[in-house]
């Protein structure tokens, strides 16, 4: 009998599909940017750090991403954008549906900012699935972090034996494991359910 209490998934790239692809692709066309425009803003500024960190608000991010992309937009057209290309992961949600039958908990972890999560529920109503969610904006820290890992263990009072974590970042699957948690670094659906199997999760 295994000791997991809890399986924790990644939002982008897990529950969600094809989110920031999508955001690319439609920022692209719309707004003729390039994608090194497009990723030195969304992906790799200071700026969108300090959203996930919770430092600045979304609204000073988006600002500053019109400003600097130099579009005719607004912070709602964006966010309209945004969530027009997030697709739910059937399987992830059959799977954690299923889980929960079997008397898991079931957790979120995520670096995001308050907009995003906020549209993303609006249309999804998706953190009605998880029984914890840690998001970075209020934690005030980002993945890899410990500090974000180990406020899974506060909030459910469970050890980091106990807890299962799936991310699609290999530098965040280090820190896990090093903090004991078990990690799971995912790659695609079939070999999500494998690695469950071997952590003595079974009947999936």
């Amino acid at each position: 009998m295994n000791n997991i209490k809890m399986i924790v998934f990644d939002l982008d790239g897990v529950y969600f599909l094809d989110g920031h692809s999508n955001f690319k692709k439609n920022l692209q066309e719309k707004y003729n940017l390039s994608l090194e425009e497009i990723i030195k803003v969304y992906f790799s500024s200071d700026m969108m750090s300090k959203v996930k960190k919770g430092e600045i608000s979304s609204k000073d991010f988006w600002d500053f991403a019109i400003k600097e992309w130099n579009i005719n937009a607004t912070r709602e057209e964006l966010l309209d954008l945004l969530v027009s290309g997030y697709i739910v992961n059937k399987e992830a949600l059959n799977l954690i549906n299923d889980l929960k039958s079997k008397g898991y908990l079931i957790g979120a972890c995520t670096n995001n900012f308050e907009d995003r999560i906020n549209i993303l529920n609006n249309k999804f109503n998706f953190l009605k699935d998880f029984d914890y969610v840690v998001l970075s904006y209020k934690e005030k820290v980002i993945k890899p972090n410990k500090e974000i890992f180990n406020r899974l263990c506060s909030l459910s009072n469970l050890k980091p034996s106990q807890i299962v974590i799936s991310d699609d970042n290999q530098t965040n699957i280090d820190n896990l494991k090093h903090l004991g948690f078990n990690a799971i670094l995912y790659t695609d659906f079939n070999q999500f359910i494998q690695e469950l199997k071997n952590l003595g999760i079974d009947n999936l």
